[in-house]
């Protein structure tokens, strides 16, 4: 696709999120050697800028928390080593926001390269538009009235809002730090500013998980909380359903009235305890209002604990099996995803480079093969699970067809013995002599041909034996093998 402004095939399978595509053995070839040449260098180096990031806000934050002994916010030469964190960390923190921009500007330009290049294929193909089907020349001019509507990627992906949120959290921080430094002994600015920090960090934590989704290992379970908060928020309109109206039933009847609903956001929480069947003081309204405390807390407990908790863990649960279902495939997307941002960002030169290397070296993709090497071991012992059934069921049907066999033999002297009459004791002494004597030399004929048949039983579960202690030795030295 170079010097075209067509999308590449893999940026059609992580915009549509296909994930049956993504498993197709070249796609994952292509995201392999991808991540080989430029996508773990990268990943690699954000993760630790981004973690140099983090532990010199979270060390700054556990700093401010700190109380102060002087009236002056720093004391040096004891407090360098905040001066250099500070540094560090509004220096990593404009270098992000700068390639938030660059990202942002990229995407926009290549958006509109591509409208005007899906403009231009629009109008080449209006042109040999036949009158006789008037809908093809709709389909084309439709087709071109929807590039107006088409926007730039940018804000689509979650984690890019995620980012800005972050930043303008941290730009809270270093304003509310500024007012406290300017204005002294002002115990309200210190508070806000401290409380802002604690949630700053928390977020900027959960902002790790952007590069760490890149790793397979992590993919899927970062994806799974990312379907996770859609059903929270389902659940929380449901739960609201419950939880208002209930609410305004209680502030009307121990509104005021009970300690621990002496306002309305200890009310509220209060509400939010019985969820959690949690200590909610039930003594306290109970002597207020007996008969309301019964039905409100009754049927709120009810509902609120049994019936939305068991369904908010359904959905969690639900969830959870369809992302471990296609957990491979999505640990594929989420690389997929990583590394086109990353090859977004690539120089003219880089990205010359890389297209030389897939041009020469992977058109075709040359590798080295070894049968020794190559062979996967559940495969290999697939197929030795199957020799062996296979040889057993051949050793039962060789039983069952002597058995058989010996039957089939058997039937003629039994019908011959049923049809004779029955002789009386003294006349019949040669007869039974001479049929005993038949019988005996019948015997010793078969004879041979049962030891034939014991012994080719014997053999065959000899081999079979040997192989189920040469599957038993496999066995081991695979588990034994890292």
């Amino acid at each position: 696709f170079q010097g075209s402004q067509a999308k590449s095939p893999l940026e059609m399978i992580v915009q549509n999120r296909q994930l049956d595509i993504i498993m197709h053995p070249v796609i994952q070839k292509l995201i392999e050697v991808k991540w080989k040449l430029f996508g773990r260098k990268y990943v690699a180096l954000m993760l630790t800028l981004n973690l140099i990031l983090i532990l010199s806000w979270t060390a700054l934050g556990i700093a401010s928390s700190l109380p102060r002994t002087e009236e002056v916010p720093y004391k040096f030469p004891e407090d360098c080593w905040r001066i250099v964190l500070i540094i560090i960390a509004l220096g990593l923190t404009l270098y992000q926001i700068l390639e938030e921009f660059k990202e942002i500007y990229q995407a926009k330009k290549r958006m509109k390269r591509w409208k005007e290049w899906r403009k231009k294929e629009l109008e080449k193909d209006l042109k040999y538009c036949h009158p006789m089907w008037p809908e093809e020349k709709e389909y084309l001019q439709k087709g071109i009235e929807d590039l107006h509507k088409v926007n730039s990627g940018y804000f689509r992906d979650f984690w890019n809002i995620f980012d800005w949120i972050v930043y303008f959290l941290l730009l809270a921080v270093s304003v509310t730090h500024i007012a406290d430094v300017t204005i002294q002994n002002n115990t309200a600015i210190h508070t806000n500013h401290v409380r802002i920090f604690a949630v700053t960090i928390i977020f900027l934590w959960l902002r790790l998980m952007k590069h760490a989704r890149a790793i397979r290992l992590l993919g899927p379970f970062i994806v799974m909380l990312e379907k996770i908060m859609v059903d929270v928020v389902k659940f929380l309109f449901l739960y609201g359903e419950f939880y208002i109206p209930y609410a305004c039933a209680f502030w009307i009847i121990f509104g005021g009235k009970v300690a621990n609903m002496a306002s309305v956001d200890q009310m509220l929480f209060v509400i939010f305890r019985i969820t959690l069947v949690d200590d909610y003081g039930f003594s306290d309204m109970y002597n207020t209002d007996a008969v309301m405390a019964y039905i409100l807390c009754g049927t709120f407990l009810g509902i609120s604990s049994i019936l939305c908790i068991n369904l908010l863990i359904a959905l969690l649960a639900d969830t959870f099996q369809r992302v471990y279902d296609n957990a491979t495939a999505n640990a594929a997307m989420q690389q997929a995803s990583t590394l086109l941002q990353i090859e977004d960002g690539l120089g003219k030169k880089q990205r010359s480079k890389y297209n030389k290397h897939f041009q020469d070296d992977c058109s075709p993709l040359t590798l080295f093969y070894d049968d020794d090497l190559t062979v996967n071991q559940e495969d290999e012992l697939k197929k030795v699970t199957i020799q062996i059934k296979e040889e057993i069921d051949e050793l039962i049907e060789m039983v069952r067809k002597n058995k058989v066999r010996q039957q089939l033999a058997d039937m003629p002297d039994r019908k011959a013995h049923v049809g004779e009459p029955k002789p009386s004791p003294k006349k019949t002494n040669h007869k039974t002599v001479a049929r005993t004597e038949a019988q005996q030399l019948k015997i010793l004929t078969m004879l041979p041909m049962l030891i034939a048949s014991q012994e080719e039983q014997r053999e065959t579960l000899i081999q079979i034996t040997n192989k189920l202690l040469a599957l038993e030795k496999f066995i081991l030295e695979s588990d034994k093998s890292p």
